[in-house]
């Protein structure tokens, strides 16, 4: 079960990896994220932290990088399941196409599930259209 969020940017997908790749930066495109870490380099089987509003820190795990193309983090939350973080970046006619995606995995498909991934996935559209903001100002 997943929810995904693109668009189109004028910028390059390199610009948007250095947003990406640099967790200090976080949060000039997530608007609710309080806190992060990372132990190690942002590759993968790096670990750490997350905290966004009203919630404690979750520890996340870095599976996937592809330099300049696309990562991907995972949660697990005992109660639902693996939570997938995954963010994209292609180009596009000279423009750069960024991709956000929530995914649960090896959870049940059912109400609750479905309410908790749509309110993970609630903040997505704004950090994209944050990240437009700053490549395009």
């Amino acid at each position: 079960m997943k929810f995904s969020f693109e668009l189109l940017v004028n910028t390059s997908p390199e610009k948007v990896w250095k947003l990406y790749a640099d967790i200090n930066e976080w949060d000039k495109w997530d608007s609710k994220l309080k806190n992060i870490t990372l132990n190690g380099n942002f590759s993968v089987g790096s670990t750490g932290t997350i905290e966004v509003e009203n919630q404690p820190p979750i520890p996340y795990k870095i599976v996937d990088v592809q330099e300049n193309e696309s990562f991907c983090t995972k949660t697990t939350i005992p109660s639902f399941g693996e939570i997938y973080f995954n963010h994209e970046v292609t180009e596009v006619c000279e423009k750069c196409m960024i991709k956000h995606t929530v995914e649960l995995r090896n959870g049940s498909a059912n109400e609750q599930s479905i309410t908790f991934l749509k309110k993970l996935f609630s903040d997505v559209p704004t950090a994209v259209l944050s990240i437009k903001e700053l490549m395009e100002n």
